[in-house]
This record gives C-alpha cells, sequence and structure tokens, in this order.
C-alpha cells in the first residue's frame, strides 16, 4: 500500500494574504451597514470620536491584516514597526489602548509594556498582547509584564471585539 505524500501546512504569508484581502473586502462591503455592528467606538456613532489604537508589529502583513480588522470595527489606526516606534507612536498619539506583538527584534512587546507601566502618563493604559505564543507560562509573563490581556494569533473579529471591548474606555459607559 503507497501512502500518500505528507503535505506541509500552508506557509504562513499566503494564508495571511487571503485573510488580508477578505478583510479588506468585509471593510468595502460593511461601509453602510458598519453601523448595525457594535460600534460605540465609531467616530459617526452619536458625535464620539473614534477611538485611537496603535498597532505594534513587526511583520507587515500582521499588522496590516490587524489595521483592517481594527478600521473594520471602527477604530483609528496608529501603526507601528517596533517596540521604539510603538513608545514613540504612543507618546505622540495619545492612544485609548495598545495592542502589541510580543515578538520583535529589539525592543519586545514585553518591554513595551514594562516601560508604558513605568511611566506615569501611561501606567493605566489598556495593553493587548497578540501573540503566537500559547503556553500558560508565556500568558504569565506577558500579564508580569503589564499586559491587560492576550489575544492568541491567529485570532478571529470576533475575539478582536470581545478584548478591545472588554478594556474600551467607553465600555463602562455603554451599560
Amino acid at each position: 500500500i503507497k501512502m500518500p505524500a505528507f503535505r506541509s501546512p500552508l506557509p504562513i504569508t499566503p494564508w495571511f494574504g487571503k485573510i488580508k484581502r477578505q478583510a479588506g473586502s468585509r471593510q468595502k462591503q460593511a461601509h453602510g451597514a458598519i453601523a448595525s455592528i457594535d460600534t460605540r467606538a465609531n467616530g459617526r456613532h452619536g458625535g464620539t470620536r473614534m477611538l485611537k489604537v496603535p498597532v505594534i508589529e513587526d511583520n507587515d502583513d500582521n499588522r496590516d491584516i490587524l489595521k483592517h480588522q481594527l478600521e473594520y470595527l471602527g477604530y483609528e489606526v496608529v501603526e507601528a514597526v517596533d517596540g521604539l516606534d510603538g513608545l514613540n507612536q504612543v507618546e505622540k498619539e495619545k492612544p485609548d489602548l495598545v495592542i502589541v506583538d510580543v515578538m520583535m527584534p529589539g525592543i519586545d512587546g514585553k518591554e513595551v509594556a514594562r516601560r508604558l507601566r513605568a511611566d506615569s502618563k501611561t501606567k493605566d493604559l489598556p495593553i493587548i498582547a497578540a501573540t503566537v505564543l500559547f503556553h500558560t507560562e508565556d500568558i504569565h509573563s506577558c500579564l508580569a509584564a503589564g499586559c491587560n490581556d492576550v489575544l492568541s494569533k491567529p485570532f478571529t473579529l470576533q475575539q478582536l471585539k470581545d478584548r478591545l471591548e472588554k478594556f474600551s474606555p467607553l465600555a463602562d459607559r455603554q451599560k
């Protein structure tokens, strides 16, 4: 009996490319219907300003996907290509919450969280770590570094939305 050849999983770049195209397509379709989604952060909803979220991610594809997802949900996105750029963007933009990749060259996501917690101006800023790390000790180390929550990659739009709502500065006003 001849066994079929083992096929390796799809390389991550084509998979993310497909999601990126889907996110872009969904974003275009949503322009008229976005109000039907819970868009309490959307700047068009009751005159409330859009919430600003820096995405600190060194991988261009991951950053682009996250940007599209956040824009689809009605957030204003500030992009940062590494930890140092992210810290500078946070200081400059005064965001409402931060999404940071954990594994980056130079200043990683945990160090970004530590530095934000050490600064009196950003010590209470919600930080969500987005990571491929999923072991309990990895999650605990992110939380110990100062992250409020951990979102494991890949994640769904609904998982992202749930995390954002959990830490949104507008969450208490909507209840």
